[in-house]
């Protein structure tokens, strides 16, 4: 049910950055899977690097679907920070 809800918000306000900027925190606090306590420093830094990209990602679309200027006025760290790792905005 909450993929359906996640979707119809997208669907419904695709134009709004604030909707984009909720999407791509999402994605970025998403919590990985339960590992065990042993799991190496490596093996967390690619899970981070995994959601970052993701973030990063909802960014890039977010660019395509939001007028120019608009999205930049949402969240301008999220927006620094997608952009200092090869996201255009």
């Amino acid at each position: 049910m909450q993929e359906e809800i996640l979707q119809d918000l997208q669907s419904l306000h695709a134009d709004d950055p604030l909707m984009w900027d909720f999407m791509a925190k999402r994605e970025r606090e998403a919590e990985s899977l339960p590992t065990p306590d042993s799991e190496s420093k490596q093996t967390k830094a690619l899970e981070v690097g995994r959601q970052e990209e993701r973030c990063c990602a909802v960014y890039e679309e977010a660019v395509t679907a939001v007028p120019t200027g608009v999205l930049q006025d949402a969240e301008p760290a999220g927006i620094l920070r997608a952009s200092s790792v090869g996201v255009r905005v």
